[in-house]
């Protein structure tokens, strides 16, 4: 029986780990979704002075309770790859400042560009926030954010509220679409605010919505630790076994050959006495 060499052994030992680590990465995994992680695509300072640093409010939307109706069918047709995420910053009372930025993440382009379409119609028409005293003003376009549509309105004093503004934004990055809405009394925030968190929040998505889910993966310790020992022990077993086994098979040929001589011997010193004289007829010494 013929072994291979040693440098023959090496490479098979070393693809074996080769292959085992490629099995590792796809087979030995958990994949869970966390929604948490949706809050990773809305910005955590507005960067506006009209607002306090800290968001006052941030949570998960179900997507269930969504205005848009592309983003109700997605999250019960695919789960996983839907969600929304909504963060609220305020001024101080005086200023009546406030931002509210709403992400919906969508399965795909085309059902986030659906959702854009129903957003601007929800969000930017001119009785979107009638229920809220903002009348519609105008259109204006957000400079530095690509596809982004906004709508101004205006509030008149009354006895139960202050003459105000309000800004309206939407855009989609991929597949994410962002609603925002900033407000504050006259003096407060102003479009030039809006379109800055705008900006802000449009700089985030290009960086992390490529690639995003919401989907994580683990690798259990115990499984890990069987799959990687059981690999390195198959590789060490292929590199290590043929010189055992032939240091064997050649001490076992040596014991054999040892035996041979020895019988060989005995059966020539048989021989010998077979064939000699009898002792009474052999001359006296």
């Amino acid at each position: 029986m013929t072994f291979p060499r040693t440098s023959t052994r090496l490479v098979i030992a070393v693809l074996i780990l080769v292959v085992g680590a490629v099995g590792y990465v796809v087979f030995v995994k958990r994949t869970k979704v966390d929604t948490g992680r949706l809050s990773a695509l809305v910005i955590v300072h507005p960067g506006v002075s009209g607002l306090k640093a800290t968001a006052k409010e941030h949570a998960l939307v179900p997507t269930s309770s969504s205005s848009y109706p592309t983003v109700k069918k997605s999250g019960e047709s695919d789960p996983d790859h839907t969600g929304s995420f909504a963060r609220l910053w305020e001024g101080s009372s005086s200023t009546h400042n406030a931002v509210t930025l709403l992400v919906d993440l969508l399965p795909d382009v085309a059902a986030a560009k659906a959702t854009l379409g129903e957003a601007a119609k929800k969000q930017l028409g001119r009785s979107a926030y009638s229920s809220e005293n903002l009348s519609f003003a105008r259109r204006f376009t957000v400079r530095g954010v690509p596809d982004a549509s906004g709508s101004a309105y205006v509030s008149a004093a009354s006895s139960t509220s202050v003459a105000g503004n309000g800004y309206a934004i939407v855009y989609r990055v991929g597949s994410v679409v962002v609603s925002e809405l900033a407000e504050g009394a006259t003096g407060g925030l102003g479009q030039a605010d809006a379109t800055s968190v705008a900006r802000a929040q449009n700089a985030l998505l290009q960086r992390v919505e490529p690639g995003f889910t919401m989907e994580v993966t683990t690798r259990p310790a115990g499984e890990s630790a069987i799959y990687g020992g059981v690999t390195v022990l198959l590789a060490a077993l292929v590199y290590v076994t043929p010189p055992v086994v032939r240091r064997r098979r050649d001490r076992r040929a040596a014991r054999h050959a040892e035996r041979a001589r020895y019988q060989y011997r005995a059966r020539g010193r048989k021989a010998v006495r077979r064939h000699r004289a009898p002792s009474w007829s052999r001359p006296p010494r």
